[in-house]
């Protein structure tokens, strides 16, 4: 797996995640069949990824040796309901070993 390499990049990650989050929210609409159990996590995921942000933006922001509490539905959720499953995995792992860059870690 790569690793992201400052904190410029895992914002850029975070924010394009949020983006594919909401492209996810409005294809439900096209294909509610398929997609409907999709709106059970969307919602905590959107709101927690944008908590990151957020804390990141705020300088509130620090980095631990665990998880970040969406993995728990990130791992529970199937790929054809989350087809970019592998950026939640690359915040998550930025968030627990810190960037490439460990200058700008924090």
């Amino acid at each position: 797996m790569r690793r992201i390499r400052d904190l410029d990049e895992y914002k850029a990650l975070i924010k394009d995640t949020l983006a594919d989050l909401d492209e996810l929210e409005a294809s439900i609409e096209y294909d509610e069949e398929f997609m409907g159990n999709a709106r059970e996590f969307l919602s905590a995921l959107k709101n927690q990824l944008a908590d990151l942000l957020e804390s990141i933006e705020n300088n509130s922001y620090r980095q631990a040796d665990k998880d970040l509490a969406f993995m728990a539905i990130v791992r529970r959720t199937d790929s054809h309901l989350l087809p970019f499953k592998h950026a939640f995995h690359l915040i998550n792992d930025a968030h627990k070993r810190g960037f490439t860059d460990q200058g700008n870690k924090h």
